[in-house]
């Protein structure tokens, strides 16, 4: 009897709205293995690509794609992230937030535009 699972075809939408059909061993792999081999295909680094699927992140690279509801012929959308950008799973906008400024109310910007 063979107990070798088949292949898992995705199907991964890229920045640039291209699509490309990937192939994995199985539903087994981790995200981080995923991301792996699609770094290998793409020329992208691992640690810069951002799976989702639908608009959920793949956010643990050590759970396998199962866990996030990935089957045969999913959808996947990888985004690049920017140089310096952190992979950081609630990061979705791809915005840097880090700011050396302090927030502006709308107050205050009423105010200054009053005072114009």
């Amino acid at each position: 009897m063979d107990n070798t699972q088949p292949a898992v075809k995705l199907r991964v939408q890229q920045t640039d709205g291209s699509t490309i059909e990937h192939e994995v061993g199985s539903l087994s792999v981790s995200v981080g293995e995923l991301k792996a081999s699609l770094s290998e295909r793409t020329g992208i680094p691992a640690e810069k690509i951002r799976l989702m699927l639908d608009s959920q992140i793949l956010g643990d690279d050590e759970q396998p794609i199962r866990h996030y509801g990935i089957g045969n012929n999913s959808m996947l959308r990888l985004v690049q992230l920017a140089r310096g950008q952190s992979n950081h799973p609630r990061n979705v906008s791809g915005i840097n937030n880090a700011s050396s400024e302090a927030p502006v109310s709308p107050a205050e910007v009423m105010g200054n535009q009053a005072r114009q």
